[in-house]
């Protein structure tokens, strides 16, 4: 079973596109969408399902960096490709694995990352990390608005920033 710390170390890792110097916010924006979902919704389990709900929370954090995007948002592209940083495994309407991100309608979770993303100090840290790492200045004041989480003082996001999990520096986060 997965820990806390290794769940936070993929937090702080997600394969974002650089190409146009900053991380690509998607998977960033839709791991802070599910954290919301998980706190708010008492039937958040082990299969998470494409809906207007999760696509409009994903659209409300969209806003944030809408003015340095220029494409639309699409939650399709980080719902399917979240596969590939081990955070869950997305399926088409039968139930069986999607093979492309058009189909995907579900995601099969981990058991470990449910009881992660539920538990209150753990999701806090993990919206920490993601904002610090993955956000300007301005988006991160918005987004830790929206999330709900006092402005840490800026050591505290140079270090949120850096997290590395125990296994890759040593020592870490503990719950």
């Amino acid at each position: 079973m997965a820990t806390p710390d290794h769940w936070l170390g993929k937090l702080a890792r997600p394969k974002v596109d650089r190409a146009r110097g900053d991380p690509a916010p998607h998977k960033p924006l839709l791991l802070l969408a599910v954290l919301e979902l998980a706190e708010q919704a008492p039937s958040f389990g082990d299969v998470l399902a494409l809906t207007p709900e999760l696509a409009f929370r994903f659209c409300t954090y969209w806003s944030v960096v809408a003015h340095r995007r220029t494409q639309p948002p699409d939650v399709r592209y980080p719902f399917y490709h979240l596969k590939s940083d081990g955070f869950w495994s997305p399926l088409g309407e039968d139930g069986k694995p999607s093979p492309a991100r058009v189909l995907t309608r579900y995601a099969s979770l981990p058991l470990d990352f449910v009881a992660f993303a539920k538990d209150p100090a753990c999701r806090d840290k993990a919206r920490h990390i993601l904002i610090a790492k993955y956000f300007q200045p301005a988006e991160r004041i918005a987004l830790y608005e929206l999330v709900g989480l006092p402005i840490p003082s800026a050591d505290q996001m140079v270090r949120d920033a850096a997290y590395r999990a125990p296994d890759e520096r040593g020592v870490g986060f503990h719950v």
